[in-house]
C-alpha cells in the first residue's frame, strides 16, 4: 500500500466514506463527520482539497452514502434528516434537498444501478414508525426519488447489497437473507438464513462475478469473516478467517465493512486498518496488502480505527475513512518483480497500457524513438497479460521492427529515455515473445530513478508517471 494523501481534517469523529467521478474524470471522496457531509476533490492525490461541506443538523455517529449518475444520496442514523439528495454537478451552488416522507433516519442505503433503484434499511418507516424492513425508491429521475415499496419481513435490516434486483440483507442477530425484488408486487425469499444467528450480521458483499458472499459479523468481538457459496439456492459455509495486527490478539479483531473489486476483497477492519485480500481462490482469501490507520492501538477496546473503504475509483485510488484521523487516499502497490534484464524479443512488440477509455501500445521505432499507438485494445496477436504491476530490476529491453534492441528507462527528471542500440544480454535475463498487456488501468511497468519508483501510466493517451514512493 502506498499512502498518497492524508489531509489533516478537524472533526470530532468520522464515519463512512464513498467515492464519485464526474463527467470530466475528476474524482471525489465523500466522508461523513458527526455533524456534516464533506466532499473532497482527490483527482490530484498530491493536492486533495475540500470542495463542499453540508452541515445538515444532526450530531450522529452513523452516516452512509451512495451515488447514481450525477447524484449523491445520504442518510444518517439517530437523526431526522431523511433521504438527502445532492447534485454533484453543481456543488458551487445550493443543491441540497431532503425527503422525509417515508423515514427520518436510516442506517444504510444501496443503489442497484442496473435497475435505477435505491434501497434504504435500518430505517423507521412512516406511517406507523416501523423500525424494520426495506424501503425502495425509483431513481430513474435521480434528482427526484419516487417511493415505490415498503417490504417488511418482520426483521430489522442493518445493511444491504443488491445486484440486479437480488438483495442480500444483513439482518443483525436474525441472520443474512436473500430476496428477489424483480417484481415489487411479489417479493420472494430466495435463501437464508445462514448460521450462526448468535452473531451480529453487520454487512456483506457479494462477489459480482462469482457465487460467493463475504460476510462481516461485528459482534461478538473476534468473530471471523465468513465466506459463503451460493449452491442451489442455499448459503453454504466455505471458510472463516480473522486478521490481526496485534500479536496474539486476534480474539478481539473486528471486521466492519467488506467490498469486492477487481478480484480483491477490501475490508475496513476497525483497529486493524485496511486489509486487502487476493481472491484468486475465492473460497480462501489471501491477504496481499494492509495499512494500519490506527497504529496507536495496543488492545481492542471499543470501536476505533478504519470505518470504511471505497476501492471503485477507476484511477485506482483507494479511499479510506478512519474514525479518529479522517480521510486517507492510497494506491495499491502489488506487483511482479523481475530481478534480471527483461527482453521483449518479438520485433515491434511493446507494452500495452490502458487508460479509462482505450489501450495504448508503447514500443520503439527502427530509430529508437518511443512510439505510442492508440486503439489497440482488440489485438488478436500474440500477447501476454499481466494482472499486476511489473517491476524490472535490470534493463527493460524492447525490440524494434528491424530487430534492433533498445533499453527503456527513466532519467532523474522523470522523463522516459530510450537508449541504444544495445546487444542482446548474455548474462541473467528473462525473455518474452509478443506484447505485454496490463489488464487494469492502474497497473503498468515500474521504472526507477534516483527519486524513487514510478509506475508508467496513460491518461488520455498521454504517457505519464505515477510516483510510488
Amino acid at each position: 500500500m502506498v499512502l498518497k494523501s492524508h489531509p489533516v481534517l478537524a472533526a470530532t469523529a468520522f464515519n463512512d466514506i464513498w467515492g464519485y467521478e464526474d463527467s470530466l474524470q475528476n474524482e471525489f471522496a465523500i466522508i461523513g463527520t458527526k455533524t456534516s457531509i464533506r466532499i473532497y476533490n482527490v483527482t490530484n492525490t498530491d493536492s486533495v482539497f475540500l470542495v463542499k461541506e453540508y452541515v445538515d443538523g444532526a450530531n450522529t455517529s452513523w452516516r452512509d452514502f451512495k451515488t447514481y449518475k450525477n447524484y449523491l444520496y445520504a442518510v444518517c442514523d439517530n437523526c431526522s434528516e431523511g433521504l438527502e439528495i445532492i447534485n454533484m454537478d453543481s456543488l458551487a451552488v445550493s443543491n441540497f434537498t431532503q425527503t422525509t416522507t417515508q423515514f427520518l433516519k436510516a442506517h444504510n442505503i444501496y443503489v442497484d444501478t442496473l435497475n435505477a433503484r435505491l434501497y434504504a434499511v435500518g430505517a423507521t418507516y412512516f406511517p406507523g414508525g416501523i423500525n424494520r424492513g426495506i424501503i425502495v425508491y425509483d431513481i430513474s429521475n435521480p434528482g427526484n426519488p419516487v417511493f415505490v415499496k415498503f417490504f417488511d419481513d418482520n426483521k430489522y435490516v442493518h445493511d444491504i447489497y443488491v445486484q440486479n434486483n437480488i438483495a442480500y440483507a444483513s439482518s443483525g442477530y436474525s441472520g443474512t437473507f436473500v430476496y428477489d425484488f424483480s417484481n415489487l408486487n411479489n417479493i420472494t425469499s430466495v435463501m437464508g438464513n445462514e448460521n450462526p444467528t448468535s452473531t451480529y450480521h453487520h454487512s456483506s458483499w457479494k462477489n459480482p462475478d462469482a457465487p460467493y458472499i463475504y460476510s462481516a459479523h461485528e459482534l461478538p468481538d473476534g468473530y471471523p469473516m465468513v465466506v459463503y457459496k451460493i449452491v442451489n439456492g442455499n448459503l453454504i459455509l466455505q471458510n472463516t478467517f480473522i486478521e490481526s495486527l496485534i500479536t496474539n490478539a486476534s480474539v478481539g479483531a473486528r471486521p466492519h465493512n467488506p467490498y469486492v473489486h477487481e478480484n480483491k476483497l477490501f475490508i475496513s477492519y476497525y483497529h486493524d486498518g485496511l486489509q486487502i485480500f487476493d481472491l484468486s481462490n475465492p473460497e480462501k482469501p489471501k491477504k496481499c496488502a494492509y495499512y494500519d490507520t490506527y497504529p496507536s492501538n495496543s488492545n481492542y477496546s471499543g470501536f476505533q480505527g478504519n470505518w470504511g473503504v471505497y476501492p471503485f475509483l477507476r484511477s485506482g485510488s483507494i479511499l479510506v475513512s478512519d474514525i479518529t484521523s479522517g480521510l486517507y487516499v492510497f494506491k495499491l502497490d502489488i506487483g511482479v518483480k523481475i530481478q534480471s534484464d527483461f527482453v521483449l524479443t518479438t520485433p515491434g512488440a511493446g507494452l500495452i497500457i490502458r487508460d479509462k477509455n482505450a489501450s495504448y501500445k508503447l514500443s520503439v521505432s527502427n530509430t529508437g524513438a518511443l512510439v505510442n499507438t492508440p486503439g489497440v485494445q482488440n489485438l488478436s496477436g500474440n500477447q501476454k497479460f499481466v494482472y499486476s504491476d511489473l517491476e524490472v530490476m535490470g534493463n527493460l529491453m524492447l525490440t524494434a521492427p528491424n530487430g534492433i534492441h533498445y533499453v527503456l528507462s527513466m532519467d532523474n527528471t522523470g522523463q522516459f529515455v530510450v537508449s541504444g542500440p544495445t546487444s542482446f544480454p548474455t548474462g541473467n535475463h528473462m525473455t518474452i515473445s509478443g506484447d505485454v498487456s496490463f489488464d487494469d488501468i492502474f497497473t503498468g511497468p515500474i521504472l526507477t530513478n534516483t527519486a524513487g519508483r514510478h509506475r508508467m501510466i496513460c491518461k488520455g493517451g498521454v504517457l505519464k508517471v505515477d510516483k510510488m514512493f
